[in-house]
């Protein structure tokens, strides 16, 4: 759970002025943290209809639209929140980025990336999404530019699939040495890691066949 998500869990009442809304905000957080999203958004729509302005609720309503599927409903959502100056905004925009990249809009998703960036230059997750969409329409250097760029500024469990997407898109268009190194560098944070683990194995079986 992000650190805005968490924020709002515990302490979204308090921005709500009507009573009622804070009793639909405490069940909608019962009912979220049961995963329970259908009812989530029943008890936000609640929220959002007595107070308009309960921001806080249409980030919870957006993140559960997404569990849902329902994207298009979880970008409307973000959108009205994108220019509350109290949230955490980077977040919004790295998310709304991802509803977009859910919904195969690459160009959305690149230029909420790159807002996220802007506001937050050391987010490395806004740079490896950005990367996979890159990717997606094929600028693939710009996309590995974005994967190391995630790999200098990962703190997190996050490196290791940080280094298998540089990884994967180095083995295809620039170092094998350097594809290697990441790999390495993957499993090493995270030895049970198959995506990496399936990789390692391509790359042993084509250097066998080399020697052979």
């Amino acid at each position: 759970m992000n650190t805005l998500l968490f924020i709002m869990m515990f302490s979204s009442t308090l921005f709500l002025v009507n009573e009622d809304a804070r009793e639909y905000m405490e069940k909608a957080g019962k009912e979220f943290s049961k995963s329970n999203y259908s009812k989530t958004v029943d008890y936000l729509d609640e929220v959002i209809e007595i107070e308009s302005d309960a921001y806080e609720a249409y980030y919870l309503r957006a993140v559960s639209h997404s569990y849902l599927g329902n994207h298009e409903k979880s970008i409307a959502d973000y959108t009205v929140i994108e220019d509350v100056m109290y949230l955490k905004r980077h977040i919004i925009f790295n998310n709304r980025g991802l509803e977009y990249a859910k919904l195969n809009q690459h160009q959305n998703a690149i230029k909420d990336f790159s807002r996220a960036i802007e506001i937050f230059p050391n987010y490395a997750d806004a740079y490896n999404n950005r990367g996979h969409q890159l990717e997606e329409i094929g600028n693939f250097q710009g996309a590995l530019l974005d994967y190391h760029k995630s790999i200098d500024l990962a703190n997190s469990s996050d490196l290791a699939i940080f280094c298998y997407n540089a990884a994967r898109l180095e083995s295809v268009i620039g170092s094998e040495k350097e594809a290697i190194s990441l790999l390495n560098q993957a499993l090493k944070i995270n030895p049970d890691f198959d995506l990496a683990l399936n990789l390692k194995s391509k790359f042993d079986k084509k250097f066998a066949n080399l020697i052979d």
